[in-house]
């Protein structure tokens, strides 16, 4: 199992030690993507002139579609029997994955082209992708994994998986049931 953790900080690395974690920036990934490719001579001059940086947030979703590239890559190379990706929050989570539909649509032919459409296709594929959503048990969190779950469908075409209750507290009281199911509307009185 490989764990991703986006914006290169590798902070589950350190709680976890035996777990394998790969942190991915959008600067680094676009480096690798270029050496991979046949420009190191150019990615090392951006990186040398700090360009490099700059021409990731300079076409909209280009930061994001050579990162989603990478994580393509990787579940791609077989090393992995499930690789878990840390994504972003919520708010950002949908511009993160709609970002190769959104390139797909701009760009008619070419290697960003390519990319893109690779990505949409791991992303369609449920045997390969599938967002499990995280909150903490209150309200507003909880409306928020709502409202994205329903956007993944609607705007990406993910697979959703199970959503994860995070920080749940033991003790917390415990409505009955008939309470619980009255919330949910599951009653027939």
């Amino acid at each position: 199992m490989l764990v991703v953790e986006l914006d290169g900080k590798p902070t589950l690395a350190n709680l976890v030690p035996d777990l394998e974690v790969l942190a991915i920036s959008a600067p680094d990934a676009l480096d690798e993507y270029l050496r991979e490719h046949g420009f190191a001579r150019i990615a090392k001059r951006l990186a040398k002139s700090g360009v490099i940086d700059i021409v990731g947030t300079a076409a909209p979703g280009i930061d994001d579609i050579v990162v989603l590239g990478k994580i393509k890559q990787l579940e791609r190379s077989d090393d992995y029997d499930l690789i878990v990706v840390d994504g972003p929050a919520a708010g950002h989570a949908i511009t993160f994955l709609t970002a190769a539909a959104g390139l797909a649509d701009a760009v008619r032919s070419g290697p960003v082209r390519a990319q893109a459409d690779d990505v949409l296709e791991l992303l369609h594929d449920a045997e390969r992708c599938q967002v499990v959503l995280v909150a903490l048990p209150e309200t507003t969190p909880v409306n928020e994994v709502i409202e994205t779950a329903f956007a993944l469908e609607d705007e990406v075409g993910v697979q959703l998986g199970p959503v994860v209750v995070n920080i749940v507290d033991d003790g917390a009281p415990v409505p009955d049931d008939k309470a619980a199911r009255a919330a949910v509307g599951d009653l027939d009185d």
